[in-house]
């Protein structure tokens, strides 16, 4: 099996995600936040499923006005999530496999009422068919990776993400994100504040850092 192949399930639902007004998602689902309606630029809808002591999420997004290609170099540019990304202490490759998979240590500091960073460390594919870029995030173990005491090792991380040309700039699509693997009992107020707002204000991050990327590429290359 290619890694097209196992990920057609993901690229088969993508395309039926033709905007957020018609997504079908079944009633195990339980949609958490919806601005498909608001007057903004970014479009968003979060559905989440309880899967034992942790949520599985479906995130549909749509940035307006964006271009798919520099969207792509800018989303896969790790020395820059770096730079914009306050939460990211560290974000490195480990080891590249081939063209298309690489081994991802990141390192991700949490707000209170969380004192250790947690640690992730993923084998990461990515692939291009029919025009969406695919993105597969998977959790391994890495001999140069050991676990670390001071760091909380998430152990469940395992996210599909899909972006392509949407007829009003990018549509984006996450699912199966099980990355909320805390290691710690939270009140489900929290967890409910933080799929709503939190995923809500990613997609306005990635806008705005997205419209400094051509800056931050100029003076890097000034160096």
């Amino acid at each position: 099996m290619t890694d097209s192949d196992d990920l057609q399930p993901y690229i088969k639902e993508f395309k039926e995600f033709k905007d957020g007004e018609n997504l079908k998602v079944s009633e195990e689902w339980e949609l958490v936040a919806d601005t498909t309606t608001a007057n903004t630029a970014n479009k968003v809808k979060v559905w989440r499923k309880k899967e034992g002591a942790l949520y599985s999420y479906k995130m549909w997004g749509c940035l307006e006005n964006l271009e798919l290609e520099p969207f792509n170099e800018y989303f896969l540019d790790l020395k820059y999530r770096k730079v914009w990304d306050s939460y990211t202490t560290a974000l490195d490759v480990v080891e590249t496999k081939g063209d298309n998979s690489m081994i991802i240590v990141w390192l991700f500091k949490l707000p209170i009422p969380f004192t250790s960073p947690r640690e992730y460390l993923f084998d990461r594919k990515v692939i291009k068919v029919d025009g969406i870029y695919v993105l597969k995030d998977l959790t391994v173990k890495h001999e140069k990776v050991p676990e670390s005491k001071s760091n909380v090792r998430v152990e469940t991380y395992n996210a599909v993400t899909l972006y392509a040309t949407h007829p009003k700039g990018i549509q984006l699509y996450v699912n199966n994100l099980t990355a909320l693997d805390l290691k710690l009992s939270l009140p489900k107020t929290f967890i409910n504040w933080a799929a709503s707002t939190g995923l809500k204000s990613y997609l306005d991050t990635l806008r705005d850092n997205y419209v400094k990327y051509a800056a931050y590429k100029k003076s890097e290359n000034q160096k």
